[in-house]
């Protein structure tokens, strides 16, 4: 069943602020079991497939640093319940200043 609602959805905000080194980020949670939402977990990657988590805990805002200029990134935001089940966010490409 695909339910594309708002409600379910955890997305990336397009608002990112993005330095020569560094990505600004914040994400909307879903309005669904809000309350049942443990921590958020960002994850990042470059095109060399290298995959890392950057942030985990109960913001829905971090900055990312030590990037390099000029170059895409990929984030990925996914949301943990309480119950160990998990949501994730669409990816976003951000590129940072050159």
């Amino acid at each position: 069943k695909h339910d594309h609602g708002l409600s379910e959805k955890l997305e990336l905000m397009d608002d990112a602020v993005c330095s020569v080194n560094s990505i600004e980020v914040s994400w909307r949670p879903p309005t669904k079991n809000v309350e049942r939402i443990d921590r958020y977990k960002l994850i990042i990657a470059t095109g060399t497939d290298v995959v890392k988590d950057v942030y985990q805990g109960s913001e829905t805002r971090f900055r990312i640093v030590g990037l390099k200029p000029n170059t895409e990134y990929i984030l990925c935001i996914k949301c943990m319940y309480d119950d160990g089940s998990h949501l994730w966010s669409e990816s976003k490409a951000y590129m940072t200043r050159k």
